[in-house]
């Protein structure tokens, strides 16, 4: 009988320090994504930004692997879209270093915007206006309106997941 009891014990402790370990790791993944929602939100250098999505990922990617994950999937789904967002401007952001003359504001037609078409298939182009135009009909991708646009869909999905720690 004392055995029977230390047995259940010992696997009722069990069970409780995984289930503290999924809300920790759980709690650490939201931790790195608010975290990245506050960064975007209030202004993110070019510099800081791929050391903070890298930081955020190990998180995610840490709870996403767990068996946890398993238990929540609705949870870990909101997780990796937001994180997949992060990745997202993080491609985006890179392209315009990626050429002899980064700009804000690459035509539609170009390298450039057509990755960013591809990519992020909902980012809004704009044709220019005014007399400065000289004429210029094309169209352009304005890269932070871009990355705006990305970073408040990583913040939506973040406060999804954040419902199902509450």
């Amino acid at each position: 009988m004392k055995r029977f009891l230390i047995i259940s014990l010992m696997v009722c402790f069990t069970a409780m320090l995984a289930s503290q370990a999924h809300c920790q790791s759980a709690k650490e993944a939201m931790k790195a994504l608010k975290k990245m929602d506050v960064r975007t939100e209030v202004g993110v250098s070019y510099q800081d930004y791929s050391p903070l999505v890298s930081d955020c990922k190990v998180e995610v990617d840490s709870f996403l692997e767990s068996k946890a994950a398993k238990k929540s999937p609705e949870f870990a789904a909101h997780l990796k879209k937001a994180m997949d967002y992060y990745l997202l401007a993080k491609k985006i952001w890179d392209l315009k270093f990626m050429v002899s003359r980064p700009n804000d504001f690459p035509t539609v037609d170009s390298d450039i915007g057509q990755a960013i078409r591809s990519l992020f298939p909902e980012a809004k182009s704009k044709k220019p206006t005014g007399p400065e135009t000289y004429g210029d009909t094309r169209s352009y991708y304005y890269i932070p309106e871009v990355l705006n646009d990305i970073w408040v869909k990583a913040g939506k999905e973040s406060k999804k997941a954040a419902v199902y720690l509450e």
